[in-house]
């Protein structure tokens, strides 16, 4: 009986162990690929934030020098958090919201006089 037509029907170990495999091989491809395809889709690290880094670790000689050498190779670090949940993005709209405040009582204080 010929057993190469259809899969299903493949007594043959050897063969279904390569299959097997190609598989497993396939499935981890296609694992570093969507890996790869989530890391590119990164913001690079912005400058502001690399400086700040910097110049902390440069404050503090606790951290070995070998640690922070990453901060040097500016063109491979990414930003990982999302700007919404930067701490900086909330104290600028903070700021902001407290700037229209007082512009706005400021305005109307004048037009009472």
């Amino acid at each position: 009986m010929l057993s190469l037509g259809s899969s299903r029907r493949d007594t043959n170990s050897e063969r279904g162990s390569v299959l097997s495999e190609i598989n497993a091989a396939l499935a981890d491809y296609d694992e570093f690929i969507e890996r790869n395809r989530r890391m590119l889709g990164f913001e690079p690290a912005s400058c502001h934030d690399v400086v700040n880094l910097q110049t902390w670790v440069d404050g503090n000689s606790c951290i070995a020098r070998e640690e922070t050498a990453y901060l040097s190779q500016v063109e491979d670090l990414l930003g990982v958090a999302s700007p919404d949940d930067n701490a900086m993005t909330w104290l600028r709209e903070l700021v902001e919201n407290i700037r229209v405040y007082f512009r706005e009582r400021f305005s109307q204080h004048h037009q009472l006089d």
